[in-house]
């Protein structure tokens, strides 16, 4: 059988939820500065990377509930990739609704074809300034049990006075739950300890 040194080796497939609306501006830039090193670092090696944005422009009450306030960027891609689509995501022309569940849970679901590889490990890691919200008249505690039944982990940054919306979301572990900052340095440590806990197999 398999040798477990206590070290995950099966790969890790991960995809950030950002939240792009203007007031998060800042908080973008500085996560983007605080990946960017990790993107380098050999804990990223056997990392792929997807990217969602929730909050942009609305496209209008003919558009499906999945495209009207949110979309899939990109598929996953290799680190040294991921840095030009979250670049990308800077110059998207912004909206004022965060379907922040819903797209959590399209992201897991299928509704946006991640190529999720079966033996990853399958992380969402969502970032928003806005209260848990939904489009679609879902809520948290069947994101939480979907994410559950499937095999996902998921994290969410979001405003202190936020996070007891998104608790429900991340099996109730306050551990999951962390804080945007403008801050790079913070960023860069809040996402590395992420990523440890991942090469160690949470």
């Amino acid at each position: 059988g398999e040798v477990d040194e206590g070290f995950d080796t099966r790969g890790v497939d991960l995809v950030f939820v950002i939240d792009i609306s203007g007031s998060f501006e800042d908080e973008i830039t500085s996560m983007i500065q605080g990946i960017t090193p990790l993107l380098d670092d050999p804990i990223t090696s056997n990392f792929r990377f997807g990217l969602a944005v929730i909050g942009r422009q609305d496209s209008g009450h003919f558009e499906p509930p999945e495209t009207r306030h949110s979309e899939m960027v990109t598929n996953f891609v290799p680190a040294d990739e991921f840095l030009e689509y979250l670049q990308a995501m800077q110059l998207m022309d912004d909206g004022g609704i965060e379907p922040s569940i819903d797209a959590t849970l399209w992201c897991m679901d299928g509704s946006y074809p991640f190529a999720w590889a079966p033996r990853s490990q399958k992380v969402v890691i969502l970032m928003t300034d806005e209260i848990a919200q939904t489009i679609t008249s879902q809520n948290v505690t069947n994101v939480n049990a979907y994410a559950i039944e499937n095999g996902f982990e998921i994290f969410v940054f979001a405003l202190p006075e936020h996070h007891n919306s998104f608790l429900g979301m991340v099996r109730g572990d306050h551990n999951r739950l962390y804080t945007p900052a403008v801050n790079s340095e913070t960023v860069f440590l809040q996402i590395k300890q992420i990523f440890e806990d991942l090469c160690l197999g949470i």
